[in-house]
């Protein structure tokens, strides 16, 4: 059997490396290993832990998104409410309601909000007025083609806002706020206030947002009415869809997609409620990517140096092992450190973002303040103690409720508490103490962040200083009730005026010079002349001009322009006719005096009265017409006195027998004229006459006298001829024939034949009961007056027959048309 030989010290030499070796490479993957056990949960929970810190950034960025969104909106919303106000203020203008458009224009143009226009229509759409265009280059206008009107504005009172109008009235893309009103005249206008986009895109830029951020404002239609950027080039477009979308149904919120430059973002939007408009605010997707890598690059960095130390200190240790496990301690102490820089690093990346979370917190216009769940405030922004005047950190919990005004504290408080318990957004406008002592009006919104639960973990709030909008809205109340009493004061005088201008017997008008037409009309006018309101109220001056008596109108015209020259309270007067609806004319006594100047002196406006003077002017007439027939009346008289005087002397023996026979003749020719003058010369009832002449024989009771027949009555010119007839029949009787004894008597009958239209009148007087009757020798007075004045001047037949039982005279009248009533 063989011997073995035991291994020298030579092997067991050459062994001891390739064992170390196995050992040390053993060793090395043993601690690459761990190493890697423990580095790459590390990083992993490096990186996780920086994952959700971006996560949460991202999150309230997208809240205070929406926020910004609602913000904006709110400012646009307010700055529409000024526009509305100040189209108010502009349809109360005195300029206004006189139609004083270069004054109207005068006063826009100083007082018009900056940047923006206004513009004055008819109710038929034509411009009346633009202050974007200068006065003398088409600002004062009162022609052009018609434009569309929003009809909701002109038969409403309300501030109707539009959306884009591109093309505009003035030459760029604008919106407009829109209100109805009326002119003194009661002519129907509409005042639009162009605000340029602009003008919005400068509202925009008033946020203050980052540099990376985008801000754009919609219509109602979701079409784009400014842009913080590319303002030009967008404007008039529409909204992307997800954004429409999101509009539509809801007022706020937030949609991921890609911007109309195809960039990929988290857009926020929402939706003014006043207004409509709606406010979109942007923040690319590389926003929040920038975020994640600004948190991440540390991270893996400090990472990646651990693997390779760890790495070295790996291969260090398998080739001392020894030195290795008795520097384990230094290495682990190292390692402590090493770990504590990282979480170091990674504080300061935290802080580094609530920094720039503070920041912009800190930029907003708004106080900022954020709750815990439980409603403790544990956050406010630079700006509320900036405000308050207090230390930070001292009104932490809810110390802020007590600098709120005492008359808002219970009802602030009423308010959050049913907002922690519901959860609803909270929404109040309270006063707030600034650090002056002074107060200042805010309204005051939250709304809650929940988890995937659905739990509240925080409320984020905001505090909009409204306090000059609350100022202007009590100024306005205030305006208001003083615009109402003056309205209600100027009413009373307006119903007074108009009472006196009903009750007032003249005509009364106003003529507006300046348009050329008829201002105001009282209702006397229409009574007076017969014609509707629509044939005279506002018509043309050059019309009315032609209801003018035509022999009147130079005159007319001459007078219009003297009334231009006169002096204020100075009335001048004119007669002239004017046509009725009949077609007659009708004399006015019209006065007019200046009403209204412009200012420079120029009658503008003429207040005028007109009084019907019809009656006077035929008063006048006929009074001319009485002299006239009074005149030929006295001739006439004159004429038959002298007649009678002449045939009186011829038949009279003595002037004893004249003086009486004429005296009695003249009594009898003023008892016709006496019947004449009752009558108002119209003529005398035959009837009259006899019962004048036989009078005292129709009143002894004894039936001496007998009339029959109609009461006929003979025109004016027959009246003293047959009057002078009558009273010599009468006298022959009573001194020769049947009247002479006392049982005569005289029977007189009047007949007519009733021929149309002119009839023929019979007058028969018979006597009996008196003395024989002779023939007389000679004709006396009595006989010429039959025979030559009935007979041959009026035209008529006389029968005289002396019977003896007693005289039978026959008269044949034939009775004109004109005398017959």
């Amino acid at each position: 059997m063989a011997e073995v030989s035991p291994p020298t010290s030579d092997a067991v030499t050459s062994s001891a490396p390739a064992n170390d070796s196995l050992r040390l490479r053993a060793l090395r993957v043993r601690l690459l290993i761990l190493v890697a056990g423990i580095a790459v949960p590390l990083l992993a929970l490096a990186f996780g832990a920086v994952w959700q810190t971006t996560a949460n950034e991202r999150t309230r960025m997208e809240s205070r998104l929406v926020d910004q969104a609602r913000a904006i909106a709110g400012a646009v919303d307010v700055e529409m409410d000024r526009a509305g106000l100040y189209l108010r203020a502009l349809a109360s203008s005195p300029s206004l309601a006189a139609e004083d458009w270069r004054a109207l224009y005068t006063q826009a143009v100083q007082s018009a909000p900056r940047g923006t226009f206004v513009s004055v229509r008819d109710a038929e759409g034509r411009r009346l007025l633009n202050t974007y265009y200068p006065l003398q280059q088409g600002g004062l206008a009162a022609a052009g083609a018609p434009q569309p009107l929003d009809r909701r504005a002109l038969e409403g009172g309300e501030v109707i806002v539009s959306g884009l109008v591109n093309p505009s009235a003035i030459g760029e893309p604008a919106v407009t706020a829109t209100l109805g009103t009326d002119t003194g005249a009661g002519n129907r206008v509409t005042l639009v206030l162009f605000i340029p986009s602009a003008h919005l895109s400068r509202i925009l830029s008033q946020q203050n947002l980052p540099v990376d951020w985008l801000s754009a404002l919609l219509d109602a239609d979701d079409m784009v009415i400014a842009r913080s950027r590319d303002q030009a080039r967008f404007v008039g477009t529409l909204a992307v869809p997800p954004v429409r979308a999101g509009l539509a149904a809801n007022t706020s919120g937030l949609v991921h997609t890609r911007t109309v430059e195809n960039v990929s973002a988290a857009l926020a939007f929402a939706r003014a409620p006043a207004s409509g408009y709606a406010a979109v605010v942007a923040v690319p997707e590389v926003v929040f990517g920038r975020v994640f890598l600004s948190a991440l690059r540390p991270v893996a960095m400090i990472g990646g140096l651990l693997l390779v130390a760890a790495l070295l200190a790996a291969m260090l240790a398998s080739r001392r092992i020894l030195s290795a496990v008795r520097r384990g301690y230094a290495e682990e102490k190292s390692l402590r450190e090493e770990v504590a820089r990282s979480l170091r690093i990674r504080d300061a990346e935290l802080k580094e973002s609530e920094r720039r979370f503070q920041t912009i917190a800190d930029a907003m216009p708004q106080l900022v303040w954020s709750t815990r769940a439980d409603g403790y405030h544990d956050y406010f922004n630079e700006r509320w103690y900036q405000f308050t005047g207090t230390s930070p950190g001292s009104t932490m919990g809810g110390v802020w409720n007590d600098l709120l005004h005492p008359d808002d504290q219970e009802r602030s408080a009423l308010r959050w508490a049913h907002s922690l318990e519901t959860g609803e957004p909270y929404e109040i406008e309270y006063r707030f103490k600034a650090g002056d002592g002074s107060y200042r009006w805010f309204i005051g919104r939250a709304v809650p962040m929940r988890d995937a639960a659905g739990r509240i973990e925080r409320w984020f709030g905001t505090c909009t200083d409204i306090h000059d909008k609350k100022m202007a809205e009590e100024a306005l109340v205030s305006t208001q009730r003083q615009l109402k009493a003056r309205v209600t004061e100027l009413a009373q005088e307006k119903a007074r005026l108009e009472r006196l201008m009903l009750s007032a017997p003249n005509l009364i008008y106003i003529n507006d010079l300046q348009r050329r037409r008829n201002a105001y009309i009282n209702p006397q006018i229409f009574e007076s002349l017969g014609y509707g309101p629509s044939e005279l109220m506002g018509r043309p001056l050059k019309t009315l001009g032609a209801y003018v008596h035509p022999d009147d109108r130079r005159r007319v015209a001459e007078f219009a322009s003297q009334v231009r020259r006169v002096a204020d309270g100075e009335v001048r007067e004119i007669e002239y006719r004017i046509r009725h609806t009949d077609g007659t004319y009708r004399w006015f006594l019209v006065r007019e005096t200046p009403f209204q100047r412009d200012p420079v002196g120029k009658v503008t406006q003429v207040l005028g009265t007109a009084l019907d003077i019809g009656s006077r002017k035929q008063a006048e007439e006929r009074q001319h017409m009485l002299i006239r027939e009074l005149h030929h009346r006295v001739k006439n008289i004159l004429a038959t006195v002298q007649a009678i005087a002449s045939a009186t002397g011829r038949s009279s023996t003595t002037f004893a027998a004249f003086r009486e026979r004429f005296s009695d003749r003249l009594v009898s020719l003023g008892r016709t004229h006496s019947l004449l003058t009752r009558e108002a010369w119209s003529g005398a009832g035959v009837r009259d006459i006899l019962e004048s002449e036989l009078a005292p024989y129709l009143q002894d009771g004894e039936a001496r006298v007998v009339i029959e027949g109609p009461p006929l009555v003979v025109p004016r010119d027959m009246t003293v001829p047959i009057g002078m007839a009558i009273h010599e029949l009468t006298t022959n009787a009573v001194k020769y024939g049947a009247l002479s004894v006392p049982e005569g008597r005289v029977h007189v009958t009047i007949a007519s034949d009733g021929a149309v239209p002119e009839p023929r009148m019979t007058l028969e007087w018979r006597e009996s009961g008196g003395p024989p009757v002779k023939v007389p020798e000679r004709s006396g007075f009595g006989s010429l007056l039959l025979n030559r004045l009935l007979a041959s001047q009026l035209g008529g037949e006389v029968a005289i027959d002396y019977r003896p039982a007693g005289v039978v005279a026959r008269i044949d009248v034939v009775l004109r048309k004109d005398d017959v009533r």
